[in-house]
Order: structure tokens, then sequence, then C-alpha cells
């Protein structure tokens, strides 16, 4: 199995207390149209997009351009305070402010490492990115195309992901067997 190569595309460390999206929803009535508005709280809001006018900010600085390859995060939250964040729903909200500075979607993220630490003076989130380059595999291959890249370019039919076209040449060798129709008892 070959080794992988990594290529880093940024290093950055955001000062200010990290949010969650998943406790910042918020769900309103609203009386003229007679439903449910449901949307994130304006403080979560906020800091979404702070990081990603800070993110903008730096990634223009160092020419820093999306990568269309696998991507690799590392992500360490330094909070202020000791009250309940949970871990998994942290990365939510840094994940959406790097798309366009550092990837195009966050489906590139294949490698992720967080780390949940507390610094009551200084809270902050420390984010690394590295690209994946792999030589001889399948991501060498056939990397990330997207509908518009793979029309324009190769003039394929537009398929998302990194599958490559389909051959239906290939027959299946295994077959599947049917479940049991279940005895079901007589009434009396």
């Amino acid at each position: 199995m070959p080794r992988k190569r990594y290529r880093q595309i940024c290093k950055v460390i955001y000062k200010g207390e990290p949010l969650t999206k998943s406790n910042g929803i918020v769900a309103k009535w609203n009386f003229k149209k007679k439903t449910i508005d449901i949307g994130h709280k304006k403080s979560t809001i906020k800091y979404e997009t702070a990081l990603r006018d800070y993110l903008d900010k730096h990634c223009d600085e160092h020419n820093i351009k999306p990568t269309k390859h696998h991507v690799r995060l590392k992500i360490t939250y330094w909070l202020g305070t000791r009250r309940l964040k949970d871990l998994p729903n942290l990365p939510k909200t840094t994940c959406d402010a790097l798309i366009g500075n550092v990837y195009v979607d966050d489906s590139q993220i294949v490698e992720m490492t967080i780390k949940k630490l507390y610094d009551k003076e200084n809270p902050r989130v420390c984010i690394e990115a590295d690209e994946i380059l792999v030589y001889g595999t399948y991501t060498e291959l056939f990397p990330l195309t997207y509908e518009s890249e793979a029309n324009a370019e190769n003039g394929l039919p537009s398929e998302k992901g990194t599958r490559p076209p389909r051959d239906d040449t290939v027959k299946p060798t295994a077959t599947v067997k049917k479940p049991r129709k279940r005895r079901t008892r007589k009434k009396k």
C-alpha cells in the first residue's frame, strides 16, 4: 500500500470562543405566513461570518486557492468556559466557514482530528488543513470532479464524486436469495 503524502494548505488561529451550529437552532412563529420559521441564533451566524471573513483575509494575504483534492483537517478548540459543548458538533460551523477558502465542498474532507481543550484567558480555534497527495491509488487516478468540470473538460456525462464512469460489462458473480415469506397463524 503506498504511503500518503500531504501538502499543507493553511494553518490558522482564530481568537474567540468557538460556537456550535447544533445548539443554536431557533424556531419562531411567523404570524403573517402562519408558519414556523427555523433558523440559527444570531450569535452563531455572527461567529461563522466572522470566521469566514478572517479566513478570506488570511487566504488572500497568502494567495491560497481552494483545492479540489481530498483534505485532512486538524482542529483544536480552546474553550474559555467549561460549559457543556459536544465535540462532534463543534466542527460543523468551522467546516462551513472553510468552504470556498480551503476547499470547494466539505465532502472533500476524508480525515479529521478534533481536540477540545480549555484556556480561560485565551479561547481560540487552531485549524490546520492539508491536501492529501496519494500516488498510484484510486485518488490519483480519479480526482474529485464536479459537474461543470466534467462536462467542460472531458465531455463526459455529469457525475459527482470520485467514481469513474460505470462499466456495465462486468456481471455480478453472486446471487442474492429472496427472503422467505413468514407463515401467519389462521384466526379461529
